[in-house]
């Protein structure tokens, strides 16, 4: 059983948004001790997934959640990151989702 689950929500419910590859990436390079569960899109409108995230903080806040809101995960030219398969396909960016998920093991600490 690890010790740290990380919740990763994507907001998009395109069949080819890197957002879900990226959050299999993460689950794939996660750290010992570290779980991540994927969720998928959370909204088929253009503004709804903003409601959605806004919602979700509030819940969040109302559970008192552990909530990582740093580091960020900015991949500029993502489209340049992911193999033919829809997977990340870039070193770099597996070091910065390992960096992420990092942050919740040395928050812990």
């Amino acid at each position: 059983m690890s010790d740290i689950r990380i919740v990763g929500i994507s907001g998009s419910l395109r069949a080819r948004s890197h957002t879900p590859a990226l959050l299999r990436a993460a689950q794939k390079h996660a750290p010992g001790g570290v779980s991540v569960d994927v969720h998928g899109g959370v909204s088929p409108a253009n503004f709804g997934s903003v409601r959605a995230q806004r919602a979700l903080r509030q819940v969040f806040v109302r559970t008192d959640s552990d909530v990582i809101t740093k580091p960020e995960a900015i991949d500029f030219r993502a489209y340049e990151r992911f193999g033919e398969d829809g997977n990340v396909a870039d070193d770099p960016t597996i070091g910065l989702l390992q960096d992420l998920l990092a942050a919740p093991t040395a928050k812990a600490a």
